[in-house]
């Protein structure tokens, strides 16, 4: 590298002597920074800041509406099954009192346990036996038979042929 490229003043000119700068331009300064155009800078500094806007708004936003979608899902979730719960509830506190009557407990006691009143007598109606199953043709024999009265699966084959024509 030479010695005029990496940006330090450096003795230029006779006698390796430094030069003055220019009356309207800053006195030297050591490892000062190339400025670049003002408007690379500026737009630089608005993309970064749009960044972090946006990063900001989809944090604040964006992000707890995705929740608060997920929890309202999960509410009617939660409203449903207790719904059904509710429902359900209902239906064995009616079914309670309903088995708190006598007459409901008269009818399970007859039907499940097949008790009867003092005097009463119990009948049981027995279902009528089952048909039994009819003898099965022993088949494997009759199949047997046909096999051998049929030939061989050449002669079966130039029968089925001669069908044909």
């Amino acid at each position: 590298m030479r010695p005029d490229q990496d940006g330090r003043t450096r003795p230029v000119g006779p006698d390796r002597q430094v030069q003055p700068a220019a009356a309207h331009r800053a006195g030297p300064r050591r490892d000062r920074r190339v400025p670049g155009s003002v408007a690379v800078r500026r737009s630089s500094w608005l993309l970064v800041a749009s960044v972090v806007a946006l990063a900001g708004v989809l944090f604040l936003f964006v992000f707890p509406t995705s929740s608060w979608l997920a929890q309202r899902r999960d509410r009617h979730q939660v409203e449903a099954q207790l719904r059904q719960v509710t429902a359900r509830n209902q239906s064995l506190e009616r079914r309670v009192r309903l088995l708190r009557t006598p007459q409901e407990i008269e009818r399970i006691a007859r039907e499940k346990y097949n008790l009867v009143r003092p005097g009463e007598e119990a009948f049981a109606i027995l279902p009528p036996r089952p048909a039994p199953a009819p003898a099965r043709a022993r088949r494997t024999d009759t199949r047997a038979g046909e096999q051998r009265n049929r030939g061989g699966l050449w002669e079966r084959v130039w029968a089925r042929a001669g069908a044909l024509f």
